[in-house]
């Protein structure tokens, strides 16, 4: 059952000082107790609790709890799937007549949140499956002595090809492979890392802009960016390793170009954009980012001045790529998104019996807290700031039709919020829902990820239309 509201003309107040007010901003609340949540959790099938007919509506406080439950039946679920069961014995992964395989290791006693994920992309590209094979297996070794406590995952790309890593199937296939580690492997959401080395660095370009929402930080070596934008980094810190001397496809002048952007984003967005650069003096293609001692390695103090003017002062670092990602955790509800739509990988996702036949989202259309729908541009970038003292979000390069996803940890959903929609403001009160927490957790299988509020923005003849979901 489809709940609209009728049409908020924001262009016919544009210039006014009080914003238009949906229906539902006064609405009481009517959630129902906790118990009652928890036991329809207990009892009904995920697919089942995420349509309007299994819905109910949650008490603010009380969301975080009924995450945490949602994510313990997913999980569940899940376990109970015999196909996922079987490929996870395999250690493959099909999508259509795509296969990843991979190998994977669990290092150390288990960190009190659960153990951090190395996503490791091994090297070769554009040669014969014997040498991509031996490459893999080197990538099985090479930066796991730097791992102390961890999930150590190194994937087979799924071609011989130069761009093995990122083929129009690998990039639903790795974002089903952390959700199976999520679920599986015991790994904490918020520190999954993405690091690879050569044919694996170019992989991490292509793929870290693409999966941001999943990641907490990657580490690139010795790869090339083939062009890929930035823009979608603002929240995902990013470390470039190269060797000076790597001058094969241009690696060391296009990394130090990459950096150079990396900092013009940052200077222009303030607070985003984090990051680190390494040019290793006097070295060629192979760079010491795997060394376990915590030595420390020259590279260029000014990457940019080497660029510019051959500058070759330099500076004594740790270059460790595994040590460097784990410094870092995944920005909770980050309160400024910047999402480039050109940079999306294909609207595809690999299929979850969990969800039965519910119409989800691919991961491809989420971004943490904004979503888009299938007539989305392929252009353009969407800008989304919270004020959380104030109750607002204003968004620019909103697209025809946008979702915003919330929760109590990025407003007050017992206030009025106000949106602010490049330029346009309307006032909306939003209640949390069981049906909308079990849909995002459905489409993306990360308590992270999963919200109680979908609002569906949806511009007409001037004016925005406003859908609560769940919708049958």
């Amino acid at each position: 059952m489809r709940r609209w509201l009728p049409l908020v003309m924001l262009g016919l107040v544009a210039c006014s000082s009080a914003a238009p007010r949906s229906p539902a901003a006064s609405s009481p609340s009517t959630a129902a107790s906790t118990a009652e949540v928890l036991a329809r959790i207990r009892t009904t099938p995920l697919a089942e609790l995420a349509g309007a007919a299994g819905d109910l509506e949650v008490a603010a406080a009380e969301v975080e709890q009924v995450t945490a439950a949602l994510w313990a039946r997913y999980r569940a679920e899940v376990a109970a799937d015999p196909a996922r069961r079987a490929a996870r014995a395999q250690q493959a992964l099909t999508h259509g007549d795509v296969v990843l395989r991979y190998r994977e290791e669990t290092i150390g006693a288990r960190p009190p949140e659960g153990y951090p994920l190395y996503l490791a992309l091994h090297g070769g590209g554009g040669a014969p499956p014997a040498l991509n094979d031996d490459q893999w297996a080197q990538m099985q070794r090479y930066y796991r002595a730097s791992v102390d406590a961890g999930v150590y995952l190194a994937p087979r790309g799924v071609s011989d090809t130069w761009d093995l890593h990122f083929r129009p199937a690998s990039y639903a296939l790795y974002d089903r492979l952390i959700e199976d580690a999520l679920v599986f492997a015991d790994v904490d959401p918020d520190r999954v890392y993405l690091l690879g080395y050569s044919a694996g660095g170019d992989g991490v370009y292509q793929l870290a802009p693409r999966l941001t929402s999943r990641l907490a930080a990657a580490s690139m070596s010795a790869g090339h960016p083939n062009g890929v934008g930035l823009d979608n980094l603002y929240h995902l810190p990013l470390a470039i390793t190269v060797g000076e001397l790597d001058d094969a496809y241009q690696r060391n002048t296009v990394a130090a170009e990459y950096c150079g952007r990396l900092a013009a984003l940052a200077a222009a967005h303030p607070g985003g954009y984090r990051g680190a650069c390494f040019v290793h003096l006097d070295r060629p293609h192979n760079v010491p980012d795997n060394d376990p001692r915590a030595t420390t390695y020259r590279v260029l103090a000014e990457p940019a001045a080497w660029l510019a003017r051959g500058d070759r002062a330099s500076r004594a670092v740790d270059t460790n790529a595994v040590r460097w990602l784990r410094t870092h955790r995944r920005s909770r509800r980050a309160a400024t998104l910047r999402w480039d739509l050109a940079t999306r990988a294909p609207v595809e996702r690999v299929v979850n019996a969990v969800a039965g036949d519910l119409a989800l989202l691919a991961p491809s259309q989420t971004f943490d807290w904004l979503a888009v729908e299938g007539d989305a541009p392929t252009t353009g970038v969407i800008e989304a700031h919270l004020d959380r003292d104030a109750n607002a979000i204003a968004i620019t390069g909103a697209p025809p039709t946008l979702r915003v996803r919330l929760g109590p940890d990025l407003v007050d959903l017992e206030r009025e919020l106000r949106l602010i929609i490049d330029g346009e403001p309307v006032v909306v009160t939003a209640r949390p829902h069981l049906a909308t927490l079990a849909r995002t957790l459905l489409e993306r299988g990360d308590p992270r990820l999963a919200f109680p509020v979908d609002l569906r923005l949806r511009r007409v003849d001037g004016g925005w239309q406003i859908l609560f979901t769940p919708e049958a």
